[in-house]
């Protein structure tokens, strides 16, 4: 690998945070209950994903569009797509990667919206700065900047998200 892009990486607590097996067991449990079938129901309604997108996904509500929430939409119609969902908010991901993210030598370039929020309790108190100068003091090789936009920059700010992009594969020389 020549170099990473990280595009709004989730807080660093987040990534540094280690999910105990008992929370996501009980998580799991839950979400497997008929108490997590009629959430599932309410969540892959378009109304909800359309509100989730303005909430906690985009700084403005142009890129909530039929070309954003039609495959969302679709996607969860399919019961068993509720599996994936699932896993990530029983936390099975949260494994504490800050010392692995610590070992990165590749080039890695960090882009945060400059409306950046987070959807965890741990994650809140970061600001969009804050949380691009802690990756930057992880990543030993690291670069970032902060561009328009909350956390999905290829849909919100898709030209400054691929400038900078484009200026930092000029950098890498490969």
């Amino acid at each position: 690998m020549v170099g990473l892009v990280l595009s709004g990486p989730p807080a660093w607590q987040v990534m540094v945070d280690v999910a105990t097996e008992r929370q996501q067991n009980l998580a799991w449990a839950l979400f497997k209950s008929p108490l997590g079938a009629l959430f599932y129901r309410y969540a892959r309604r378009r109304q909800f994903l359309e509100d989730f997108s303005r909430k906690q996904l985009f700084a403005r509500d142009s890129p909530i569009d039929p070309a954003w929430l039609d495959p969302l939409v679709a996607g969860a119609r399919d019961p068993a797509s509720r599996h994936a969902v699932f896993a990530f908010l029983a936390r099975f991901w949260q494994q504490g990667y800050g010392e692995e993210i610590r070992a990165i030598a590749q080039p890695t370039l960090a882009l945060f919206g400059q409306e950046a929020s987070s959807v965890s309790r741990s994650g809140k108190s970061e600001s969009p700065q804050d949380r691009l100068q802690i990756y930057l003091d992880a990543l030993p090789a690291g670069q970032g900047a902060l561009l328009p936009g909350r956390n999905l920059l290829p849909f919100e700010a898709t030209t400054a998200f691929g400038d900078a992009v484009a200026r930092f594969v000029a950098t890498l020389g490969a």
